[in-house]
């Protein structure tokens, strides 16, 4: 597969950061669906943080959509796992 021009990155990552706020609301709605014991344990913070982290994801996921690396998004997830799991909440979150 030939790699994506400059240009071409750059549009998909403005139409990701355009729809992001949308996006950490869903992701974060169906996770607590998924999770409810969340809601329970962290309250109304659950929500918050959730739409938060899912917007700090998908900015990292532009960016690196943008520098064409996508070794930058590995590397963010992966300091995300760590830092979760430092926190004692499973990696497995992270993942899904």
């Amino acid at each position: 597969m030939r790699p994506m021009s400059l240009p071409d990155r750059v549009n998909v990552a403005e139409r990701l950061r355009t729809w992001r706020q949308e996006a950490a609301t869903e992701v974060t709605k169906e996770f607590l669906e998924r999770h409810p014991d969340w809601l329970e344990r962290y309250g109304s913070r659950a929500i918050e943080r959730g739409e938060q982290d899912a917007i700090y994801h998908l900015e990292f996921l532009a960016a690196a959509i943008e520098a064409g690396s996508s070794a930058a998004f590995e590397n963010y997830a992966r300091w995300c796992a760590r830092m979760l799991e430092a926190r004692g909440i499973s990696r497995s979150f992270v993942i899904e």
